[in-house]
């Protein structure tokens, strides 16, 4: 690499973009798929687990960003280099002086980097593999003159995936999280009304907000997990499909012990699908996909009018021929249908602004078919159990993979006993006592237990342990307002609440403490926090923040465009103000950073974005097909990468400007087995039950492979030199020790608050953890061969 660099060198551009672009697409499948191992192995194992199927992912990420830049093209040569030193009789070429012709730039760029102790003209000499500003590399130099020492870099590079991007993959990253876990729990299971969904959405917002710990302790469910407030059997929605569309067919299942309604599943359980208005002389009553009934006066919605429910923050309007939609903030809209002779009325669709639907089919009643703009088409089986009929089958008849993409089995009683995937893996399965659920299972084995008895009128949750050796015993005092639950170590977590059970206060098990105070349609105002300190929110009158102040005092403020969930003005406590307008659909058009640089968004007639402008007046140009998949993506030079799909919605073959071609084949599953990349490059993947990365097997030969828990826990990595590095958990799912790769161990303590506090190291060094009374790191105090305390 240290060949000296001349004018008329060529320099290339690789295809990391590509390859990054790949890899995000193969790492948002996986964290997708690990979400919903969150959802059935419990919040805080369900933490660590995300951060391992965050760590896969980054590392495909990595990976296919390395197979793109191990494929270049070249892009130009050299302009311009030295008057007065030649390199084998041609100019030689040095940093900031030094220019190039780049095919993928109109202007020209200069070179930003070069020897760190050797100088042409005062400035950095060029050599070989050096980077000019727009991230191409010099590909050649002079066979016989070579340049030591190391590479410095005198001008910014502008890297060939631009930060803009890497943010959003970012973000897609944990939207995938979301939507894989949640099954779009806040936009669909909150919105309908149901205290749980918005209980789920407060664990991550209130995380976001104010500490992970806040989640567990406002929204009452506790483990694997249970209600404290009523000891009722809570499971958050799992997905069990979703099929690929601008707005995609998603279907996911809720349970919730005290549902007496028998659904498509049997008793207990909900179909995100089963929706229905109920019409009496006095009230419209909307029961939601999780059995919350909510009652509105009939008196309030005559034709060609609406109401708007604060607390649920969702619309009910009446159409002018006497039909019902309910429509949310983020611009959805629920379409019902007539009311039949029992006074019901059903979900007819679910449709964007941009006219996007999935529409339901009934018959008697009964959901039978089900059909998308995206051209899907399903069928709804049922089958007859001693205890009536039930969903046996949901079936893709057109718009991919002909198939079964779930089945669901039951017991004689007509309780939901298994869920069967689309690849015919028993993925989950459930037990039940006196019509409630004892137990359930995932795919690799990790069990969960409950224990009821009745009290206070109604079965509670008592006791519940786990496969792996967690256990909880729980007392409960309703006319107190508080639950205590104690661990197998004698640990305790106890929780205040009122009436409409909100919580109210939150005590760990290592003494910490939280309040929280609620506005009448119980959005919290004020938080206080364990070290005396707080968090203060103000809303709007639809119950949007517009004003935060965290513990510190610093203050954000959120303006909203009109009446839906759109920012449009969002200003810090340092005064830097982020601006966005948006058009009349709601999609953003214009957005202005706190530096007053403009980025600057185009949508073509169906409503999908066509380019974006930076702030430099650089255009990337992009296409999108019917389901909202990118089909192609031009830079700002005009370089197009194509990206094709099958009909599944699987990314199966992504073409740069070079023509050169990256092919991907997938499971049933939708999970990547094998990248085959220029050059005869091809890299294998395995999966376990859970949809977690079992191996990955290179052209070379060498294997990379990764052992689980029944939980989902990473429990053992082998790299490909087969250092094997494992790990080993606490029954709560805390990490106690790790053995690297040598042999050589690490062990690992934590207080009652499951916070680390001691780390023990294979030479005898201890480090405990010293932290203050918010959870702080304050000191660390090690002891053995270097003791002493910072």
């Amino acid at each position: 690499m240290y060949e000296a660099a001349r004018v008329d060198d060529p320099i290339y551009h690789t295809s990391a973009l590509a390859g990054f672009l790949i890899g995000a697409i193969i790492g948002i499948a996986i964290i997708a798929l690990a979400a919903f191992a969150f959802f059935s192995c419990g919040f805080l194992a369900g933490l660590i687990l995300g951060f391992m199927a965050d760590q896969i992912a980054s590392g495909v990420l990595q990976l296919g960003e390395a197979i793109g830049r191990s494929i270049h093209h070249t892009a130009g040569k050299i302009l311009t280099g030295s008057e007065n030193v030649s390199t084998n009789s041609r100019p030689a070429a040095r940093a900031v002086l030094s220019t190039v012709k780049c095919d993928n730039h109109i202007a020209e760029k200069r070179i930003a980097q070069g020897s760190e102790n050797i100088y042409i003209n005062s400035q950095p000499a060029a050599r070989k593999d050096d980077h000019t500003e727009c991230d191409a590399v010099i590909e050649d130099g002079s066979p016989n003159v070579f340049l030591g020492g190391g590479t410095q870099t005198v001008l910014e590079i502008s890297s060939e995936i631009p930060d803009w991007l890497r943010k959003v993959v970012d973000v897609l990253f944990v939207v995938a999280s979301l939507l894989g876990g949640l099954a779009g729990a806040w936009r669909q299971a909150a919105k309908l009304g149901t205290k749980f969904g918005t209980k789920c959405a407060a664990k991550f917002i209130g995380g976001e907000l104010a500490g992970m710990a806040v989640g567990e302790a406002i929204s009452g469910l506790f483990s694997n997990p249970v209600d404290v407030t009523t000891g009722q059997k809570i499971l958050l929605p799992e997905t069990d499909f979703t099929l690929p569309g601008r707005l995609p067919v998603t279907c996911s299942r809720f349970y919730a012990s005290h549902l007496e309604t028998v659904g498509l599943l049997g008793r207990g359980w909900r179909l995100n699908w089963e929706t229905s208005l109920r019409e009496d002389d006095e009230h419209i009553t909307l029961t939601g996909v999780q059995g919350r009934e909510l009652c509105y006066p009939k008196t309030m919605l005559t034709p060609g009018h609406q109401i708007f429910d604060p607390e649920e923050q969702l619309y009910l309007s009446r159409l002018h021929d006497g039909r019902y939609v309910l429509h949310y903030t983020d611009r959805s809209y629920y379409v019902f249908g007539d009311f039949d002779s029992d006074g019901m009325a059903y979900l007819l669709f679910m449709e964007t602004p941009h006219r996007q639907r999935i529409v339901f089919g009934h018959e008697g009643g009964r959901l039978v078919r089900i059909a998308s703009s995206s051209g899907h088409h399903l069928l709804l089986h049922r089958t007859q159990t001693p205890a009536g009929e039930r969903l046996s089958r949901i079936e893709l008849v057109q718009g991919g993979t002909r198939g079964n993409l779930v089945e669901y089995r039951y017991d004689d009683n007509g309780q939901l006993t298994g869920v069967v995937n689309r690849a015919g893996t028993l993925v989950r399965q459930f037990a039940y006592e006196n019509g409630l659920m004892t137990a359930h299972s995932n795919a690799a084995g990790f069990t969960c237990r409950y224990c009821w008895q009745e009290l206070d009128g109604a079965p509670r949750v008592t006791e519940h342990d786990t496969s792996d050796g967690e256990h909880y015993r729980f007392d409960y005092d309703f006319a107190a307002g508080t639950t205590t639950v104690t661990g197998r170590q004698g640990e305790s977590w106890q929780w205040w609440y009122d009436r409409e059970t909100y919580i109210t206060a939150h005590r760990t098990p290592g003494g910490g403490m939280y309040r929280f105070t609620y506005n009448e349609d119980h959005f919290p105002v004020n938080i206080e926090l364990p070290g005396g300190r707080t968090v203060a929110y103000e809303y709007d009158i639809q119950n949007r923040v517009v004003k935060t102040t965290d513990p510190e005092g610093r203050v954000t403020q959120t303006q909203w465009n009109g009446e839906f969930d759109e920012i449009t003005r969002t200003e810090l406590d340092d005064d830097a103000v982020w601006k966005t307008q948006y058009n009349a659909h709601g999609q953003p058009v214009q957005e202005t950073d706190p530096e007053g640089r403009v980025t600057q968004y185009a949508y073509d007639e169906q409503g999908q974005m066509c380019s974006r402008t930076d702030a430099a007046g650089g255009t990337v140009v992009t296409a999108f097909d019917s389901r909202g998949q990118m089909t192609r993506y031009t830079d700002c030079s005009g370089r197009s990468t194509g990206y094709d799909h099958d009909e599944d919605g699987n990314l199966t073959r992504v073409t740069d400007a070079e023509g050169k071609v990256v092919r991907i084949s997938y499971n049933r599953l939708g999970l990547p087995e094998t990248v085959n990349s220029p050059g005869k490059q091809q890299d294998r993947y395995t999966w376990n039950a859970l949809g977690l990365m079992s191996s990955h097997r290179r052209i070379t030969g060498s294997v990379e492979s990764w052992r689980y828990t029944p939980r989902g826990l990473l429990a053992a990595h082998t790299d490909e030199e087969k250092r094997e590095t494992r790990w080993q958990y606490t029954p709560e799912g805390r990490v106690a020790a790790l053995t690297n790769g040598n042999g050589a161990q690490y062990r690992f303590s934590h207080d009652a608050d499951g916070r680390l506090v001691r780390e023990v190291r294979p030479d005898g060094l201890s480090r405990t953890f010293i932290l203050d009374d918010s959870g702080y790191l304050t000191a660390i105090q090690t002891t053995g061969t270097q003791g002493g305390v910072r």
